[in-house]
Order: structure tokens, then sequence, then C-alpha cells
């Protein structure tokens, strides 16, 4: 099988061997990031069967010394995970293989055990068995390249929301691929009651799948259609959370680029029961970005412009939605699309003139704040966070002291071309929906 995502894989394994050395100066901290650990087999030939004490991080699979010091690792995020069951029914053998520059096998003591591994891999490799593990209930959306289904786990007997995306499509866009690419980034970084959750990504022949957390509640602009518009209390309990959501991903150093009222979407009928979706724009901020992209409506002039920008495009788009709750309308409008671009780029908008009706003036001047066309004069998630009309909302509780120890979210502003690897093909029996005890 030819796997999109061997150019990312190299990137993050330079050896062409599947171990890696472990640098001294860039060693995670195990204590803090270990997900999972026991003991792995790997086959030696006619030597038989070596034990390795293994643990698995966010990012990597580690095998350690018997002082449990690492040896040596691997960067398994971009690698393709396969289960197995060799040998006979009286004497099986369960394992998996993860493939890379080089395949590498590993055996476990029982079907419980590969359970265990598999579960905790899915959270940071690449599955390649989704027509065993899922069935397609119906579609939900349909874009360029990328179907929206509701399947259902026939593990679990779960619904998710899958995104399935044309490999063909991937190998001939390459900025589709690094939208998949940051979102998988993102979503697998994050674990936040307003942002969408991934749950596991595969990679076969034909598709690339992302199994994401099904909402059936709609997005932001279907429900605005049935009630119109918020009372200014409402909607600064929604723009509370929603500044809190994004202060969280900026402390993780991600950027969502593509607010709208489209990638709001709800998991019950309450209007604060909302996830954040759609971060294949998203992005690591680091020094500076410069990519046009978004959604012409809700994007910062600075961005339209040309010019550097940073995390505080999120807020332009919020200001941009706050207004939509208190008007039902959107900020720019226009005769055509490029009037409407051309009115958002020079930020053509005077707030304080719009007659909102029960909207208090220090509710208008926040919208005015936070879509302010000078971004130096734009509030960050934090400082917006401070006004009089939000300080009473209550951020989700998290430990923002130690993201850094396990953040490791990758910048796609550049381009990559994007090559693949032939993986070998092996006769084995294949571990179907993860149920390893039939």
């Amino acid at each position: 099988m030819e796997s999109l995502f061997h150019t990312f894989d190299c990137r993050n394994n330079p050896s062409s061997g599947f171990w890696q050395e472990v640098s001294s100066s860039k060693t995670e901290n195990l204590v803090k990031s270990t997900i999972f650990g026991g003991d792995l087999y790997i086959s030696y030939g006619t030597k038989g069967m070596k034990k390795k004490k293994c643990v698995l991080t966010s990012t990597s699979l580690y095998y350690l010394s018997k002082w449990g010091i690492p040896k040596s690792k691997s960067d398994i995020r971009w690698k393709i995970i396969q289960p197995f069951v060799e040998g006979s029914d009286k004497k099986p053998l369960y394992g998996f293989r993860i493939y890379g520059n080089k395949a590498e096998d590993f055996y476990v003591n029982s079907s419980k055990d590969l359970e265990k591994w598999l579960e905790k891999l899915s959270k940071v490799g690449i599955f390649n068995t989704f027509d065993e593990d899922f069935m397609v209930i119906k579609e939900i959306s349909k874009g360029t390249g990328c179907i929206v289904n509701l399947c259902r786990s026939l593990e679990d007997m779960k619904e998710y929301a899958v995104k399935t995306v044309d490999k063909c499509i991937l190998f001939t866009k390459p900025y589709m691929l690094q939208n998949i690419v940051a979102e998988i980034s993102a979503l697998r970084t994050t674990d936040h009651p307003h942002v969408i959750k991934l749950f596991s990504v595969y990679e076969d022949e034909g598709k690339v799948c992302l199994v994401l957390e099904y909402l059936p509640n709609g997005d932001l602009l279907k429900k605005l259609k049935q009630v119109k518009k918020l009372s200014q209390d409402d909607t600064l309990k929604f723009i509370g959370r929603l500044l809190h959501t994004l202060s969280y991903l900026h402390a993780l150093k991600i950027v969502h680029r593509d607010l709208k009222l489209e990638n709001i979407c709800f998991f019950s009928d309450c209007i604060y029961d909302f996830k954040i979706i759609d971060f294949g724009l998203s992005c690591l901020y680091e020094h500076g970005l410069s990519q046009k992209c978004g959604t012409i409506g809700y994007v910062a002039p600075e961005v339209l412009k040309g010019e550097i920008y940073d995390h505080k495009v999120d807020i332009f788009a919020i200001g941009v939605i706050m207004f939509y709750l208190l008007s039902s309308r959107p900020l720019f409008r226009g005769k055509n699309p490029q009037d409407i671009a051309e009115k958002n780029k020079n930020c053509q908008v005077h707030i304080s003139h719009f007659n909102f009706k029960g909207v208090s003036k220090k509710c208008v001047d926040l919208i005015s704040w936070m879509i302010s066309a000078n971004p130096a004069s734009r509030p960050n998630a934090y400082e917006a966070l401070k006004n009089e009309l939000l300080v009473s909302e209550k951020p989700y509780c998290i430990d923002l002291y130690n993201l850094d120890d396990t953040v490791d979210v990758h910048s796609f502003e550049k381009r990559n071309t994007c090559e693949s690897v032939n993986f070998p093909q092996f006769t084995r029996t294949k571990v179907m929906n993860n149920n390893f005890l039939c």
C-alpha cells in the first residue's frame, strides 16, 4: 500500500531504520507523557523472541533498558499499524506490525494485551482496517473529494462522524493533504469539552478516514435560522465560552483560522453545548503567519492584505460571530462575493451605527474591540475575557503550566510535495473489528 504520510514520517524519523537514537537534548519527559507501557516481544528468527520493555507517548514508541532508561524510539504518528494473528487456532500468536522506513513486528502475551495496546495506539498512529471496523449508516455531508458519513463501530456499536477523503485527490492536490495533516495534528493535541474529538485515523488503498465525534444537533448557522438571534445575556455566555476555548487553543499555539457559524456544531439542543470543528486550516503559531486562508466575511483584514499575522485573526472571527448572534445578519454585506471581500479587507463597517435592540453600548464596544482593523488594537483571548461583561464566565479547568511538555504540533504553512512508499505485502490473518476474543 502507498502511504500518503510517508514524507511526514521520514521527517520525524530521519534514520533509515525503524528505531531512532534518543537525543539527550530533546528527550520527552516520559513520566508526564507516557500514555501506556508494557512488555512487547520482537522476533529474532532462529534466536527466538526477545522481550523489550516499551512505553508509548503521544508521539512515539520507546524501548527501555532494564534500568528504565530510554534506549531507542520511533515516532509513530504517521506510521501504519496493522494487527495480526499468527500460528494455529490452538496456539495463536497475537501482535501488530508498524510500517515505516522499515517495518517492525511486535508480539504480545494475549488477545487482551493486544486489545489494550491497539486502543492506545489508535490515539497515536494510523490503522488500515476501516472497512472491517465500521459500518456506514448514511451520508451526512459532501464536499470536494470529501464525504462525512455517519458510521457505527462494529466493536462498541457507537455512532461516529467519519470524514473520508479520496486518496487520488490527495495525491494530486497537496494542499488538501496539508489540511488533513493539520487537522489530525491539532485534534490529537487537544482535549477540551468545546473542541471536537478525534478518536482514530485510518488509511487504506483508496481513502483516508478520520473517525470523529458525532454532533447530531447541527451547526450555529442552522441554530440561528431557528431562533433568529440571541439575547445579550445568552450571547455573552456563548462568546465567553468560545473565548475560553480559544484561549486554550492559543495556549497550545494552535490558530484555527476558519472560525465561522458553520464550524461550531452542537451535541444537544442547548446553545452552550457546542464544539469547534474543522481544523483543516489550523496551524502552529510561532513567529508569524502569512498564508491567505479562511472564509470571506470572517477573515481578519491583515490576512486579506497579505500581511504577517498571528493568533488574533481568530479574535476577529469571534467578533464577527458575536455581531451575527445579536443582529441575525452578517457583518459584511455586498452585491457579490468580490464586493464583500473588499469590504472585509478594508473593514468597512461602523458598529456604532447599527441599531441593536436590547444591546448595551458596552456590548457594542466589545464587538468593535474584537473586530479592530489594526491587530495591535485587537485583544487576545485572555484580554477579551477580562472585559467586565465576560468576567463572570468561568473557564474550563485545565493545567496550562504543563502544556509545553506534551505539545508537538507541526506548522504546515509551507506547502510540501507528497511522496509515497510501497509497503510489502505479507500473509497473515487480520484482526477484525478490534474484537480479539472471538
